[in-house]
């Protein structure tokens, strides 16, 4: 699962990622991060710069413009039996699949401001 947000107050998107456990431990070791747990895995610096310069580098290929590539990223680890941690249960998601933004938005909302703050971006206090 992924979500990118954008603010029209910051220089660039970041992501909110919920990654395929196999992937993320692959993407560890090919930034040289032995294998530890995946709570520590998504917390890792090193880990979470491997995966931004991979939306970095699709974004890219896609022909996105410079200021829609995702500059910043939050892995989540609390996933479901399934790994996803957004479902229709617990209201992130429409019946039809689609996220809900703005609860998403609000769930995420001290996160977003770090990763905004991480870029050297001051989004206002409320958006």
């Amino acid at each position: 699962q992924l979500w990118v947000y954008g603010s029209g107050y910051a220089t660039a998107p970041i992501a909110i990622v919920v990654p395929k456990i196999d992937q993320l431990r692959t993407i560890a070791a090919s930034a040289g991060v032995k294998d530890q747990d995946v709570a520590t895995l998504c917390q890792s610096p090193v880990v979470r710069k491997a995966v931004c310069d991979q939306l970095l580098a699709l974004g890219k290929q896609s022909d996105l413009k410079h200021f829609e590539y995702v500059k910043n990223v939050f892995l989540e680890w609390n996933v479901n039996a399934d790994g996803a941690a957004w479902t229709t249960e617990n209201g992130m998601l429409t019946p039809t699949m689609k996220v809900k933004r703005k609860e998403l938005l609000h769930k995420y909302y001290k996160t977003i401001m770090g990763l905004y703050a991480e870029i050297g971006d001051e989004l206002p206090a409320e958006e």
